[in-house]
């Protein structure tokens, strides 16, 4: 039994127009490597092992990436005229990223001491145990509030950080065919609020979707800071794409330990039942969501060039390293803030990125950003993603994008 979903809003013809079609596989996988304490690489095997499919295109469909443009939209009046304000003002939209698109119920506890649940705190608290638990720990105090899966697959881990005990959980089996219950039609994991990812982080929302799966924000209950955690399609063709990305967003951080070129931050990557799991540092609203609260209006020329410095610094790293992006576009730019309450921005999802010498797709990026050579079929290079800040340096001005592309 998955959680409750909320209604999908009514599509416009424009909506349909900017919507591209899925690519999907038949094909399963598993993955047996799990999370383990201090690791967040793959065996040395498996990095020296990647594999890039040679498929013949991908398309970006992830919620959001073909959103209806419009002149005219109802004035929030919770929101400031940014067009007119200073660039302080977006500091405030820094905390309430989440709440436009969490089908969840607003129920979740924002201060949830490690290790315990909103529902379940009060029963695992009575006791009196430290956490990480070991297996036998959890299974002596409470076996019985486990599914019989969850029973056999705890021994799997050595430090179990949270339990999720106050779920409504999946009972869930896997078969020799690979075949879950705990996937829905599609490959997707089916997510249940305030349950537990790997035994250490609780899902508190969904927080944005694609065709690569979902990506739910979490509280890890190891380190009692929020997180976004992508969990993968259990398919190989994005399994095979999850690697790659892995690949690329190690090589970006070791570049980016300082964290001065604006690119978002992997923390740990991990199989849970099936899934490539990736956890990130929580970021704000994207560039798009900023450019509706702003009643399509576009910017001031001083805030464009603070967005448009943030976005080349994350271009000036990824030239240097030929690493190409490939879906640059304002669902794909999110607002950080600093411990000083630095704002910036970041350019997230490296799933269809590739390095310029092993070019993985014929056909990328969302179509109102999508360059020439691409729309061409001829060979692409970094300046593919130079094409597509251009274009959404006019739509920050402009406040409706530059080249929207009504069919293929």
């Amino acid at each position: 039994m998955g959680i409750p979903q909320s209604l999908p809003e009514p599509k416009t013809l424009v909506q349909k127009q900017r919507e591209v079609p899925t690519v999907t596989s038949q094909e399963n996988t598993s993955l047996t490597h799990k999370f383990k304490k201090g690791n967040i690489g793959l065996p040395n095997s498996k990095i020296e092992a990647l594999t890039r499919p040679k498929l013949p295109s991908q398309e970006s469909s992830r919620r959001g990436a073909n959103r209806i443009f419009r002149q005219s939209l109802q004035q929030n009046a919770l929101f400031p005229q940014i067009a007119t304000k200073n660039f302080q003002s977006v500091t405030n939209l820094h905390s309430d990223n989440q709440s436009q698109v969490q089908p969840f119920p607003p129920t979740v506890s924002e201060n949830i001491p490690r290790g315990l649940s909103s529902k379940s705190g009060d029963t695992e608290k009575t006791h009196n145990l430290k956490f990480p638990l070991t297996s036998a720990e959890a299974l002596k105090h409470f076996k019985n509030q486990l599914t019989l899966y969850e029973q056999r697959e705890i021994k799997d881990y050595k430090e179990l950080w949270f339990l999720g005990l106050g779920a409504k959980k999946i009972e869930g089996y896997i078969d020799a065919q690979n075949s879950s219950t705990y996937d829905d039609d599609h490959g997707s994991y089916k997510k249940v609020l305030s349950d537990h990812i790997a035994y250490r982080y609780e899902i508190l929302a969904i927080i944005g979707k694609g065709s690569f799966g979902h990506v739910v924000k979490c509280l890890d209950h190891k380190t009692g800071e929020k997180v976004a955690v992508k969990i993968i399609r259990n398919k190989k063709r994005f399994h095979n794409q999850a690697l790659v990305e892995v690949d690329i967003l190690n090589s970006l951080r070791q570049k980016d330990q300082d964290n001065t070129y604006n690119v978002v931050h992997m923390k740990e990557y991990f199989c849970f039942r099936n899934h490539f799991c990736i956890s990130f540092e929580l970021l704000g609203l994207n560039l798009y969501e900023l450019i509706k609260k702003n009643n399509f209006q576009g910017f001031t020329l001083g805030l464009i060039r603070r967005f448009t410095h943030c976005i080349l610094r994350c271009l000036q790293l990824l030239y240097t390293e030929k690493i190409i992006h490939c879906d640059l576009k304002p669902e794909n730019i999110l607002i950080s803030q600093s411990s000083a309450g630095q704002i910036a921005f970041k350019v997230i999802d490296f799933g269809s990125s590739c390095y310029e010498h092993q070019r993985v797709y014929t056909y990328v990026q969302s179509r109102f950003y999508r360059s020439p050579e691409v729309i061409l079929g001829q060979p692409y290079t970094t300046s593919i993603d130079m094409w597509s800040l251009g274009c959404i340096i006019v739509e920050l001005y402009t406040g409706c994008p530059l080249f929207p592309g009504e069919n293929e």
